[in-house]
């Protein structure tokens, strides 16, 4: 496959992973508040990147970089929560702004990282358009 065009975004935000949905009483679904504030801030700051929609076949890049917490000294893989495949569907945040719907994301690579004392945390993506 030929890939064109390409993209790179930084994030700054703390990486939050998706929340499930939730119930009220009555029987009706809610997204919970935590989710709803990281898509919220997410889509800000990638309308302010005025990026054109990808339209075709996607690849897409996630780099999660996660605070260390204190309790992780040796452990250089972050394999504590956040769970990476919740994280990798912060995607949806981008729906209609950096590609016109996540349908169009035929391959995905996710990565969850710590981030070191000077380096920020947050979300680092490159898509790159698929011919």
């Amino acid at each position: 496959m030929e890939k064109s065009r390409t993209e790179t975004f930084f994030f700054p935000v703390e990486p939050v992973a998706k929340g499930r949905p939730r119930m009220t009483r009555t029987g009706h679904a809610y997204t919970p508040q935590k989710t709803r504030d990281a898509e919220t801030a997410l889509r800000d700051l990638a309308v302010k990147y005025n990026c054109k929609p990808f339209e075709n076949a996607i690849c897409v890049g996630m780099t999660f970089y996660i605070k260390k917490p204190k309790s992780a000294k040796k452990r250089q893989m972050p394999t504590v929560k956040p769970d990476l495949d919740n994280l990798a569907k912060s995607a949806d945040a981008f729906n209609g702004i950096l590609w016109t719907d996540d349908a169009l994301i035929v391959e995905l690579h996710a990565y969850k990282k710590y981030a070191d004392e000077k380096q920020e945390r947050g979300i680092a993506m490159i898509i790159q358009e698929i011919r």
